[in-house]
């Protein structure tokens, strides 16, 4: 027997008596799909479209997913990772480091929901202050890297990923010494639930999400259905690896393997040195321009759900409040000209 996703069963359901129907199996041969009385359609089907739709016709708009996004595409997202299925089913996550002075007022065993109640504050202040290096950023995403310093005693992090297929990243995060950690797992444009847990009406089979770490958190709160967080304490490094689909086994499968030992690590380092010996150059005291624009612009494409594609805008802060207007031409391509102008290393005479 395959292992059927909803869309099969509700494939079945709409099979009518006279109707024999052949449907690529998940295994790449085609199975039969079996036939029921039309009867049963409505039976199986009509709990599941609570407008009062025909289930005939929410059959038709049902499909596989055929496009993902994958990266950074939230603007508050920098330390996270955006996944967008056919504009439809959209999981985040992010992380943040925590300093010890942030958590000496949380409450024993609440401190997952210390962080939930926290998180968007601790986020938003003061965080262009942090920066040490944006970047580098490859093109095809095959390696990434940002350098920031935690304030209030808080440790240096450098965090760095790859995107390993359509729909999957892998995730290395290191402190310059132990701290406590946070993970949040969110919809950047939704502030009340995580889309893709469950099949959503006139689009597909919707998509299943897995968020697997290299360590279990200490305490964790939220279901997946809201936002959920993750508390880590005395964290030196942590590794972690999303990824979006319509099946769970394979998604945990397929995430587990990558927490095998020195397998991100791997991946890291010779998609790092591969990408620096092709890294654009210049010459002379504008050697580090063209590498400095390309970062830039890397780092500025963030995705509009209101546009329903992905852009890049005149920054990432300028987009938090502006995410859906349209593309702004000469100034998406001046800014990151000018901020990598004014933040490319000074050489010496």
């Amino acid at each position: 027997m395959p292992a059927w996703t909803r869309r099969d069963l509700f494939r079945q359901a709409l099979a009518g008596p006279a109707v024999q129907a052949v449907e690529l199996g998940h295994s790449g041969a085609a199975e039969p799909v079996a036939d029921l009385p039309p009867a049963d359609v409505y039976r199986l089907l009509g709990f599941a479209t609570m407008t009062g739709e025909d289930p005939l016709k929410m059959w038709n708009r049902l499909r596989n997913a055929r496009e993902w996004l994958v990266g950074p595409l939230s603007p508050d997202g920098w330390a996270g990772q955006v996944f967008v299925a056919d504009h439809a089913d959209i999981f985040s996550f992010r992380f943040l480091s925590l300093p010890a002075g942030w958590m000496k007022n949380a409450p024993a065993g609440k401190q997952a929901d210390y962080c939930a109640e926290n998180f968007g504050k601790w986020f938003r202040d003061n965080w262009p202050k942090w920066w040490k290096a944006v970047g580098p950023k490859a093109y095809d995403d095959s390696y990434a890297r940002l350098v920031w310093q935690m304030p209030d005693g808080g440790p240096e992090v450098t965090y760095e990923w790859a995107r390993t297929g359509i729909n999957e990243v892998v995730c290395r995060i290191t402190h310059s010494e132990p701290a406590d950690l946070a993970v949040q797992a969110y919809v950047p444009w939704d502030e009340n639930s995580l889309r893709g847990r469950s099949w959503v009406p006139g689009t597909r089979d919707g998509m299943r999400w897995v968020l697997a770490t290299s360590a279990a958190p200490e305490d964790v709160t939220g279901t997946g259905l809201v936002r959920w967080h993750g508390y880590y304490r005395g964290v030196k490094r942590l590794y972690l690896c999303g990824r979006q689909g319509q099946l769970y086994e394979p998604l945990e499968r397929a995430t587990s393997d990558w927490l095998k030992e020195s397998r991100i690590d791997q991946l890291l380092e010779s998609n790092r040195e591969k990408y620096l010996r092709t890294r654009p150059q210049g010459k002379g005291w504008l050697a580090d321009m063209p590498a400095a624009i390309n970062d830039q612009l890397e780092w500025s494409e963030v995705y509009t759900p209101a546009r329903r594609r992905p852009y890049v805008a005149i920054s990432r802060m300028w987009a938090r409040e502006n995410n859906s207007v349209p593309d702004s031409l000469w100034d998406s391509f001046s800014a990151p000209c000018w901020c990598a102008r004014k933040t490319r290393p000074r050489r010496s005479a």
